[in-house]
């Protein structure tokens, strides 16, 4: 297959996997400052109501980027290497996942999943089928969630379809359709939005249509369950919102694209946050996944909001001196960097 011609490194993929990344560390911290291991409340009402519920109305449309953002880097290392080192790089990461969450099924398992069956799919049938495949997956899934409720909670059903507990996050169906929808951007990155800066306007007008037609449906509020907070109302939500969400993605794309361009800004300090975010994002992501949730633990008897925003600031703070570290030690051992863009 012909190689397209891309940038070494897409400035406005830099700064999305950094955006998804400090999002997605705000949001572990605030699920776990107010939860127990049950996932039961465990805070006073108004703190449910003053920040963990619209944080999680709200701000989960950024955090659910994350998958949008894999696909995207996906195709870009699909067509950069060789098609082994994906398969592998997809095993590690479902592997990575389980040894995380080796009772649940979480966003390393679905990331690692789906990278395998993009990557296989890729190299045997057409980029149109693999586009059906992702629009099947998220306008399907609401229908064989509620088909398949007999089976609710069993194991396989959960991770495919959903199911209510709390346990079993980012099911197949739809969250591998949004994976090919990142995938689709990158492709459309490659053959068409490098030619014209027309396009920031073509992005942010899409975004918007998607956003809104998302509106019309009325389903873009979370219902916020408080004894199953990180539950069925996030992880299976209704299509609209789904296509909402979409809209967002191709909104900070097109909305990231203006103003690069503007402040003619064309790559990231080296040692800018967003920089070392980006380039250590599975990394940091592994370590803060591991040790923020005991750290958030030892200040939550606190119960201070205030204290709540210095935990997660200080966990960004580790987490940018964590990455500069990791990146340094693969530097000074001369470690060349195949992964391009992981």
């Amino acid at each position: 297959m012909a190689k397209y011609s891309t940038p070494p490194r897409w400035i406005t993929l830099d700064i999305l996997k950094a955006i998804s990344l400090v999002f997605m560390i705000i949001g572990h911290t605030v699920i776990w400052w107010y939860t127990r291991t049950d996932k039961y409340f465990n805070a006073p009402q108004s703190y449910f109501s003053s920040l963990v519920q619209p944080y999680i109305q709200y701000n989960t449309y950024l955090m659910m980027t994350f998958p949008m953002v894999a696909g995207t880097v996906l195709f870009f290392q699909i067509k950069s290497l060789p098609f082994q080192q994906i398969i592998k790089r997809g095993a590690f990461l479902l592997c990575l996942g389980f040894f995380i969450n080796y009772k649940t099924w979480d966003v390393l398992q679905l990331v690692g999943f789906t990278t395998i069956l993009i990557c296989i799919l890729y190299h045997w049938v057409k980029f149109e089928i693999i586009a059906l495949l992702g629009v099947f997956i998220i306008f399907s899934a609401p229908y064989f969630y509620k088909a398949l409720q007999p089976w609710e909670n069993t194991y396989w059903k959960a991770i495919v379809f959903g199911g209510t507990n709390g346990d079993y996050y980012f099911p197949i169906f739809p969250w591998s359709g949004t994976i090919i929808f990142g995938f689709v951007i990158g492709k459309a990155k490659a053959d068409y939005l490098n030619k014209k800066t027309k396009n920031n306007k073509l992005l942010i007008g899409l975004g918007s249509l998607l956003f809104l037609i998302g509106a019309f449906f009325k389903n873009l509020i979370i219902d916020v369950d408080p004894n199953n907070i990180w539950g069925p109302s996030i992880f299976s939500p209704p299509t609209s919102r789904i296509i909402a969400n979409m809209g967002i993605y191709l909104l900070l794309i097109g909305g990231i694209e203006t103003i690069t361009s503007a402040l003619k800004i064309k790559k990231l300090e080296k040692t800018s946050w967003m920089s070392i975010y980006s380039k250590a994002l599975l990394y940091i992501y592994f370590i803060h996944y591991l040790f923020a949730e005991n750290f958030t633990e030892i200040l939550k008897p606190l119960q201070s909001p205030r204290v709540l925003i210095e935990c997660f600031t200080i966990q960004l703070f580790l987490a940018y001196w964590m990455g500069r570290g990791i990146l340094y030690l693969k530097e000074s051992q001369k470690t060349k960097e195949t992964l391009t863009w992981l």
